[in-house]
């Protein structure tokens, strides 16, 4: 609806895998924090690793609660579930124009 091609992922580390694979093929990521395998947190946290300027957004239904102490510097931004496509479009824009290199 974007304007994005999306490539779709139910388990973290299928997704890391993915962006192992070819780190220059995405823009940004969009995870969940509640997921098989692995948590959204635990996936930036190794996706940072292998591109640091990779924009990602955790979406999660734990509001204020997510497990950690100080804000993650591997997350960009956090969205509330259920997300708007309005706010998911609005995050995804200001990311992408901060990202160095971002192909819009």
């Amino acid at each position: 609806m974007l304007g994005y091609q999306v490539v779709t992922s139910q388990r973290g580390r299928e997704a890391l895998r993915l962006v192992s694979q070819d780190p220059t093929r995405f823009v940004a990521v969009i995870t969940d924090q509640a997921m098989p395998q692995m948590t959204g947190s635990e996936l930036a946290k190794a996706l940072k690793a292998i591109r640091p300027e990779l924009p990602i957004i955790l979406c999660t239904g734990l509001g204020s609660s997510l497990p950690e102490p100080e804000p993650d510097p591997s997350i960009d931004k956090i969205l509330p579930k259920p997300a708007s496509m309005k706010h998911l479009a609005e995050a995804l824009t200001r990311l992408l124009e901060k990202s160095p290199g971002a192909i819009q």
